[in-house]
């Protein structure tokens, strides 16, 4: 699926329906959010993709709030301290998940049985902490982080990139 029956339908002035939060239905079936169940749990993310598919959402988006590297660096005071506790992969961690969040989207989108065409929608939120504008990084560096983050949804499928809980105008209009 592309974006462009998305498009179209737009340009009818036709409604298109996006499904709702994945972290807060996580949470709502009583299950923790913990690397956001993409690896831990895959087969619980597809079933809240195909329930949103079956719903009528007709844009899925991924799983992946805050998946970046910059956030997830924020929750360590260095390198050491990162490798200390058995985190130094963080450098490539963001875009695995990332790309799993696709992936589990895209597949959910290919075995589930909608009358509806799907699209999904890479999920991609602020690379700071979404409360804190003030924190965000220079023009350059936002366009570097948002350009790798932007391929790797693209290599792992998405149709389309949804800015979520971007808390500027002037990041979102880097992004």
């Amino acid at each position: 699926m592309s974006y462009l029956p998305i498009k179209e339908k737009l340009a009818r002035r036709e409604t298109v329906i996006l499904d709702g939060a994945i972290g807060t239905e996580i949470l709502r079936r009583e299950v923790t959010w913990a690397d956001h169940q993409l690896m831990s749990r895959p087969e619980f993310v597809r079933t809240i993709h195909a329930d949103y598919i079956n719903a009528g959402a007709e844009i899925i988006s991924t799983n992946s709030f805050q998946l970046c590297r910059r956030a997830l660096f924020n929750h360590f005071r260095d390198e050491t301290h990162r490798r200390h506790i058995g985190a130094g992969d963080l450098d490539t961690r963001a875009s695995t998940l990332l790309a799993q969040s696709v992936k589990l989207a895209v597949e959910a989108r290919e075995q589930t049985k909608a009358k509806q065409r799907v699209a999904v929608a890479a999920a991609v939120t602020t690379l700071e902490w979404c409360f804190r504008p003030d924190l965000a990084p220079s023009d350059a560096q936002a366009r570097t982080e948002y350009r790798e983050i932007f391929q790797v949804v693209k290599d792992a499928g998405a149709d389309l990139v949804l800015l979520e809980t971007v808390n500027s105008i002037h990041e979102a209009a880097t992004a």
